[in-house]
């Protein structure tokens, strides 16, 4: 088989993963790892309530990306447990690794990324957003974005109520011990996220704040300190403990946003629209400022990004 072909058929194995994902999970951006074998699987079965889904991925990085969240909301909740392999997952302002044993609940409705350098087997347990916060309370749901350690006890109550979910057993009483424990862990998280500096809660309620607010034209620090409750200074030492500027953390917010955009949208989109619904009011100053950050210019990403597909 010719290397045209081989990438032709690469990319048709990734253009049905993605419509994969996209039916079972919520819309992602898929993107294939170079010089990395791609594999993509998954196998659901249904307890009541909840989605019980098996992942086998390697070779790729799948993003929820700010474009995604817009047009394709989600009323679910994914609690995810490393069983095999490791994967890097990213969301505002910060990364973390999961090996196995780890488990993450994530809330689709906010940035997240998850890279899959070599072979990772996860566990994904899709959980209504209504029952979770009827179950937990509405506050617990901040506990999203938090890793329980393997090395902690309630990760392995919490995979083992997870694995259970798969066993024919009774539906009624296995769900219901499994949210029970999944409650209880996501409160511990909560618990633990309070007693965190104050200066790390603010840090994330400032990621949280630019992430729903960067297409607002003439955002800036004030506003944000107004949301925070703090003074300006205080927004400034805040960017300044992440190393970004508040100037530069919008941004590579509105960076990310137009990049995600000229993959999503359909080819004819100007260019400039695109800066422009990004929050961009400048088209000079988005073509520099992309390709600083990216290594090409917006034309040449779309151009690329269409090849690869």
């Amino acid at each position: 088989m010719t290397d045209c072909a081989k990438q032709a058929v690469q990319a048709e194995r990734v253009d049905e993963w993605a419509a994969q994902v996209a039916k079972t999970f919520a819309r992602f951006e898929i993107g294939v790892l170079e010089s990395r074998s791609f594999v993509g699987r998954a196998a659901t079965q249904r307890r009541l309530s909840l989605q019980v889904t098996r992942v086998a991925a390697a070779g790729q990085r799948a993003v929820r990306d700010p474009w995604s969240i817009r047009h394709f909301p989600s009323d679910q909740l994914f609690l995810i447990t490393q069983l095999r392999g490791t994967c890097t997952v990213e969301s505002v302002g910060d990364t973390a690794i999961l090996h196995p044993g780890d488990s993450l609940l994530v809330d689709p409705e906010y940035f997240y990324a998850l890279n899959f350098d070599t072979l990772s087997r996860q566990l994904c347990v899709h959980v209504p957003r209504w029952e979770f916060v009827e179950r937990a309370g509405k506050e617990v749901i901040s506990a999203c974005g938090s890793v329980v350690r393997r090395s902690g006890g309630s990760a392995r109550v919490l995979q083992a109520a997870s694995e259970a979910l798969l066993c024919d057993v009774d539906e009624e009483e296995t769900v219901d011990i499994f949210l029970d424990v999944l409650s209880r862990a996501a409160r511990g998280c909560l618990r633990d996220h309070k007693s965190a500096p104050s200066s790390a809660r603010r840090l994330t309620k400032l990621h949280d704040f630019i992430g729903l607010h960067f297409r607002e034209e003439g955002l800036n620090p004030r506003a944000a300190a107004d949301e925070l409750g703090c003074s300006v200074r205080n927004v400034h030492k805040l960017c300044l403990s992440s190393g970004r500027s508040f100037g530069r953390m919008v941004l590579a917010a509105r960076l990310n946003a137009a990049r995600s955009a000229l993959v999503h949208v359909v080819p004819d989109e100007r260019i400039s629209s695109i800066a422009f619904e990004s929050g961009f009011s400048d088209i000079s100053h988005f073509c520099r400022s992309f390709k600083s950050e990216f290594g090409m210019s917006p034309k040449q990403f779309r151009s690329n990004w269409d090849a690869q597909r």
